[in-house]
């Protein structure tokens, strides 16, 4: 019943991308909001990983054994086919399927001070022998305002900033994931711990304008 309550909007710019600041009922968005681990949560230490580099910091979690059920749930949804099939339609990416292992996805969450480098995703998943052709990823946080930093930057193939979205609790964005889809997160600023759930999609073939050469992310300098 949740999935026709997943809507959103296509935009062009600076390329094609799905966009909602109301992705899903306010009651469940609260409920998620709440759920989400805490940064000194146990949790991450037991069943997470950290990532820390001179590209950014964050914790990440993909072990779906250890998430609140409430999550669970709605990333179940994320995967139902009935979604999956719209995210095709609005990216026009056939034969999309879910990493169930969540590799490089899952939750996350940043500390204050971090951010993430401009880069391009890795296009390739050895253990699915398939290429990542979309990222979705969502919003947890009801505490941000706009001292809070943290924000979803998309930028042009001359690394132009075109466009910030706010990581406020309820807000989606999904796009194709190519060798032009530039992207990064600016710094969290004060007492931010930045939320989210990023889910990949994949292809056995590369889609339009993806490197058929398997690559790591590439970090803008």
């Amino acid at each position: 019943p949740y999935i026709q309550t997943m809507n959103f909007v296509l935009m062009n710019f600076p390329w094609t991308h799905g966009y909602s600041e109301n992705f899903l009922d306010q009651k469940r968005a609260n409920q998620l909001g709440s759920d989400f681990p805490k940064w000194d949560s146990q949790i991450w230490d037991t069943h997470g990983k950290v990532f820390k580099s001179e590209y950014g910091h964050k914790k990440e979690l993909t072990d779906k054994s250890a998430m609140p059920q409430s999550i669970v749930n709605f990333i179940e949804d994320l995967e139902n086919k009935t979604f999956i099939d719209r995210v095709s339609a609005a990216t026009g990416i056939e034969n999309l399927f879910i990493d169930h292992g969540m590799y490089g996805g899952g939750l996350n969450i940043y500390p204050p001070g971090s951010h993430l480098t401009t880069h391009i995703d890795f296009n390739y998943n050895n253990d699915l022998q398939a290429y990542r052709s979309v990222n979705l990823l969502y919003y947890m946080n009801d505490d941000w305002s706009p001292n809070s930093g943290g924000c979803f930057e998309l930028f042009d193939t001359d690394l132009n900033k075109c466009k910030t979205v706010k990581p406020e609790l309820n807000t989606c964005i999904f796009f194709a994931t190519n060798d032009g889809t530039y992207h990064g997160v600016s710094a969290t600023q004060n007492d931010f711990y930045r939320k989210s759930i990023s889910i990949w999609y994949y292809t056995k073939e590369p889609t339009e304008n993806l490197s058929k050469e398997p690559h790591k992310t590439l970090w803008v300098k």
